[in-house]
C-alpha cells in the first residue's frame, strides 16, 4: 500500500486529528495497584514486550511486542508508559511495514486507529483531569491543555497516528480535522520543542511547505522550521526524507532533493544508536522517493 500524496493533500496528511475522529475513551480508566500473581504476570508481560521491541527490525518481533503490551494493559489499565510504547509500536508497524504492502490498506487503517486510541487512553491514564474533560465532552485538542511536559510523547504519537489514519481515509477526513491536530502539535511545540529530534518543528516544516497560501503555506517558514528541526536532531533521518518529499518539490529544488536523499541512503544504520530499525525504514522511503524523481521535477 504505497501512499503517494501531492500538494495540499500532503500538508493535510500531517494535520488530521480529533473532533468526530475515533476515540479511545468509550470507557473510563480503571485505576489501582495489582497484587500477587496478577502483579507478577503484568510485570512479566511488560518485560517480554520490551525484549521483543529490542528486536523490532524483525516484523514478527514487533508484532510480538505489541501483543505482550496489549496483554499487560488488559491487566493494568492505568499504565501510561505501556500505552506510549503501544502507540509508538503501532505507528512503526503501519508506517514501516504495512504502508509498503498494497494489499494491507484495511490493516494499515486499523493499526493507526488503534495507535490513536491507545495514545488517548495513555493521556487519560497519565492525567485524571484529562480523562474527566474527555468524559464530559471536551475535544482532545482542548483537553491536552491540562497535560504537562510528561504528556508530550503521548500527544505527539496521537497526532502522528491520527495524521496517517486521516490521510488514508481520504481528503475530506483530513480537511475536517486539520485544525485540531495543529493545535495538539502546537502544545508539543510549547512544552518541549526538543522532543523526538525536533518533532514539532519537523511537523511545521512539512505543513508550511505544502499547504497552499490560503491555508497558511509559506516556504520561508517551512525552511526555517526544517532547519530548526535539523539543529535539534541533525542525525534523525526522517527529517531529511521529509525535506526531500515535501519542501524540495514545492521549491522546485532537485539539488536539495538529491542531497537529502543521498544523506539518508549513505548514512550508517547506527547513525543514531538504538534507532537502527527506524533508520532502515527511512532508507526504504528514500529509495521509493528517488524512483519518483522525474514526476516531482
Amino acid at each position: 500500500m504505497t501512499f503517494r500524496s501531492t500538494g495540499f493533500a500532503v500538508a493535510m496528511a500531517w494535520l488530521a486529528s480529533c473532533g468526530a475522529a475515533p476515540q479511545g475513551m468509550q470507557t473510563g480508566i480503571k485505576r489501582g495497584d495489582l497484587q500477587g500473581a496478577q502483579a507478577e504476570q503484568y510485570r512479566q508481560l511488560v518485560a517480554e514486550g520490551d525484549a521483543a521491541w529490542e528486536q523490532r527490525a524483525d516484523r514478527a518481533k514487533l508484532e510480538q511486542a505489541i501483543a505482550k503490551w496489549e496483554a499487560a494493559i488488559r491487566l493494568k489499565d492505568d499504565d501510561a508508559d505501556t500505552y506510549l510504547k503501544l502507540t509508538k509500536a503501532l505507528y512503526e508497524l503501519a508506517d514501516g511495514w504495512l504502508a509498503f504492502d498494497d494489499g494491507q490498506t484495511e490493516a494499515y487503517l486499523q493499526t493507526h486507529l488503534k495507535g490513536v486510541q491507545y495514545a488517548e487512553r495513555g493521556m487519560a491514564a497519565l492525567s485524571p483531569e484529562f480523562e474527566k474533560r474527555r468524559r464530559t465532552g471536551a475535544k482532545v485538542e482542548d483537553a491536552v491543555a491540562v497535560l504537562g511536559r510528561d504528556g508530550v510523547p503521548l500527544m505527539y504519537w496521537y497526532a502522528s497516528n491520527m495524521g496517517k489514519w486521516g490521510k488514508a481515509k481520504g481528503f475530506s477526513t483530513v480537511l475536517k480535522h486539520k485544525d485540531a491536530i495543529f493545535k495538539i502539535v502546537s502544545r508539543v511545540f510549547e512544552l518541549d520543542r526538543d522532543y523526538f529530534y525536533g518533532a514539532a518543528d519537523r511537523y511545521f516544516g512539512a505543513f508550511y511547505a505544502v499547504a497552499p497560501a490560503f491555508a497558511g503555506g509559506d516556504l520561508k517558514k517551512s525552511y526555517e522550521h526544517f532547519q530548526e528541526s535539523l539543529k535539534r536532531g541533525p542525525k534523525y533521518l526522517a527529517t531529511y526524507v521529509l525535506i526531500a518529499e515535501l519542501y524540495a518539490p514545492k521549491a522546485q529544488d532537485p539539488k536539495l532533493f538529491d542531497e537529502n536523499l543521498r544523506f539518508v541512503l549513505d548514512a550508517p544504520l547506527d547513525i543514531l544508536p538504538g534507532l537502527e530499525p527506524e533508520a532502515a525504514i527511512e532508507k526504504k522511503k528514500a529509495k521509493r522517493l528517488l524512483e519518483r524523481r522525474d514526476e516531482l521535477f
